[in-house]
């Protein structure tokens, strides 16, 4: 299955997905939310999705801190 991660991050940010500690892409915050679609299968079994919003570019990029971890079933 390819879930689809769906959240909340300041506008125009580039959100980062991470599943299992594993970049799986980028997606971009608009109006306030997120929402990624899991490009690749997950295989069977408990996953951990974390995100990463970033704002700005280059030097005057800031990230903020990866989001609590939620866990799912496949």
């Amino acid at each position: 299955p390819t879930p689809t991660i769906t959240g909340t991050a300041v506008n125009d940010a580039t959100v980062t997905i991470r599943i299992d500690g594993n970049v799986f892409g980028m997606t971009t915050a608009t109006g306030g939310t997120f929402t990624f679609d899991v490009p690749t299968a997950l295989g069977a079994g408990s996953h951990t999705v974390t995100a990463v919003a970033t704002v700005g570019a280059n030097a005057l990029a800031v990230s903020s801190p990866p989001s609590a971890g939620v866990t799912f079933l496949v």
